[in-house]
């Protein structure tokens, strides 16, 4: 099915199995476990450089929980943004999760992953 045209619900479901593992690999600073779904681009040393980094140095980076609410979807002319809000073990404040998809050669792929 085409990502653009997915309904919300269609969305939520084909997007949580992903924002699982990328939670999961967070929690465990597992780089191929992160990366595994993401565009080549995202997958450069440089990329696995700046994420190991942001994981040593924002310690709640890797405290996330796996309950998350599916907010919404924004339908971009590249790209497919879910919107969640997410938990952590270190704070009780709502944290804004971002999990955009797109094509590339015909397969979807991970086009970024952030949080706020």
């Amino acid at each position: 099915m085409d990502i653009y045209k997915m309904t919300d619900s269609h969305l939520k479901n084909f997007a949580t199995p992903y924002l699982k593992q990328l939670v999961a690999a967070c929690n465990n600073k597992d780089w191929d476990k992160f990366s595994e779904h993401f565009r080549a681009s995202g997958k450069t040393p440089d990329a696995k450089a700046n994420v190991e980094n942001q994981w040593e140095n924002n310690p709640g980076l890797c405290a996330f929980k796996q309950n998350f609410e599916f907010m919404g979807s924004l339908r971009k002319s590249d790209h497919v943004a879910t919107i969640w809000k997410m938990y952590n073990d270190d704070t009780t404040d709502e944290i804004l999760g971002v999990l955009c998809f797109e094509y590339e050669n015909d397969v979807v792929k991970v086009h970024t992953y952030r949080v706020f």
